[in-house]
């Protein structure tokens, strides 16, 4: 099992795919910074009330209401993520590689050593560009401390219902919403492995979670239910109504809907 891992592991970590979705994704974070703080500065040098100075957390892609780098970067984010090896099982069925590794290794096994590699790279894939924004923002903005100015961040708003927290400690809230926007993603991207079963069309197991994303994205904007939204559930920012319970029950969701169906369907199957 562990050579399993490694193997798929290397295979989703090592490969041009998954270092597109990291230049593509960090050159949007980037130009975001340069695009909506970076010439902020140079307008900052007198701050007057009740304008509080800049702080990383106002400009911090995660953190700002909204910019064409964000919405970019949010928009394509399953597209990103699933670039390195979540269309890998769909690939591998299609070429007859699959043959080649089932022959040495249980099917069960094989497969769940490639669930595990298509979230571990969709993590990396989704926090990654969000992590080289915050390091590039900090560089040039002081963190000011959001207890002085709440009304100026748009975290600290009512619609979040974790804004005592984010005032209190900023920074553990944009790492606990970098691990659970990884999760989220990371789980979405194994919505492609389940559609592999189903057809060998890498284009088409590519596609699958950035169509599920979307349409749950127009769902919700249709119906104002942004607390089941994924877009707005990943967004650290909150700006609007949101559930604490369901970024815990969505990944759990995920995980059902796409583990057990891999384990049984593809596990009893004889689709190789």
């Amino acid at each position: 099992m562990i050579k399993l891992i490694k193997f798929e592991f290397a295979r989703a970590f090592k490969n041009i795919y998954f270092l597109t979705a990291i230049f593509a994704g960090c050159a949007i974070a980037v130009f975001d910074f340069f695009d909506r703080s970076y010439p902020l500065l140079w307008l900052n040098e007198m701050p007057k009330d009740p304008y509080p100075p800049l702080s990383l957390f106002t400009e911090y892609i995660g953190l700002r209401a909204t910019s064409l780098g964000k919405t970019l970067l949010f928009l394509l984010t399953p597209l990103l993520c699933s670039l390195p090896h979540a269309d890998s099982l769909a690939g591998d069925l299609s070429d007859g590689y699959a043959k080649n590794i089932l022959t040495r290794a249980d099917k069960r096994k094989w497969l769940a050593a490639k669930y595990l590699a298509v979230l571990a790279s969709g993590m990396a894939a989704f926090m990654i560009p969000f992590i080289a924004n915050l390091l590039v923002t900090s560089i040039f903005v002081p963190t000011v401390d959001p207890a002085l100015w709440p009304e100026k961040f748009s975290a600290a708003r009512s619609a979040n219902p974790n804004t005592g927290f984010f005032i209190s400690h900023p920074m553990i809230y944009i790492i606990i919403y970098l691990a659970l926007g990884g999760i989220i993603v990371g789980m979405l991207c194994e919505t492609s492995l389940v559609v592999s079963l189903f057809t060998q069309s890498r284009f088409t197991a590519l596609l699958s979670p950035f169509i599920l994303y979307m349409f749950s994205y127009v769902i919700c904007n249709l119906t104002g239910s942004f607390r089941f939204d994924t877009y707005h559930m990943i967004n650290p920012a909150q700006v609007t109504p949101t559930s604490r319970v369901m970024p815990v029950l969505l990944p759990l969701g995920l995980f059902l809907a796409t583990f057990l169906p891999l384990m049984t369907i593809g596990g009893k199957r004889n689709v190789y």
